[in-house]
């Protein structure tokens, strides 16, 4: 916590690496591992108190977990039960089993049923930052199959790691964000990767 409170950002050392200073000592820091941490801390500092980011429309959680289901992403196979029970399971457990729940402790705002549930809201962890929206639909999967809700601790500390996943910075977080003749210094794992500086 000090490392991070008393810190300089010194600059980036690849896609995924970043350098900070405290004192007279340098730090290599993993920004994915680092921000993932980050965002589950406030996501239990926040506990039962998120502003939250309004998704306009609301998000249609069956329809996004069946697109994830279909898109390869989530590594489905037959054995794992047919992709419109898995959808209707998830938008189930959602938006009405956990809904209310998720909604006071999180700022997860579901709604509706199984058919035309909806994500409303997500939870801002950080002033002014959305996660990438292009991830929620894995995020409602994994929300639903990955969390152990039968155990209270569990199911919190499994929600917030969840949150904190959907939340981190992930390599190329930079692309966007700074200007060309910045970027140009920040090396690619995929470069890097191929023989790059």
């Amino acid at each position: 916590v000090e490392l991070m409170r008393g810190h300089a950002f010194v600059g980036c050392a690849s896609d995924r690496l970043a350098l900070v200073q405290q004192g007279t000592k340098l730090y290599l820091c993993d920004v994915p591992k680092l921000t993932n941490e980050a965002f589950y801390q406030a996501c239990l500092r926040r506990f039962g108190d998120h502003d939250r980011i309004a998704l306009r429309p609301p998000a249609p959680v069956r329809t996004l977990v069946r697109a994830v289901l279909d898109s390869g992403d989530a590594g489905w196979t037959p054995e794992d039960g047919g992709k419109d029970e898995i959808a209707d399971y998830v938008a189930n457990l959602l938006c009405g089993d956990k809904g209310e729940m998720l909604r006071h402790y999180f700022g997860l705002d579901f709604s509706g049923d199984a058919a035309s549930g909806t994500l409303g809201s997500l939870p801002e962890l950080l002033d002014n930052y959305v996660p990438p929206m292009e991830l929620l639909p894995m995020f409602l999967l994994r929300l639903a199959v990955e969390v152990d809700w039968t155990n209270e601790e569990r199911c919190f500390d499994g929600v917030c790691r969840e949150l904190a996943g959907l939340y981190q910075l992930r390599p190329g977080f930079m692309k966007g964000c700074l200007p060309e003749e910045l970027l140009k210094h920040v090396r690619t794992t995929k470069e890097k990767g191929e023989g790059g500086e």
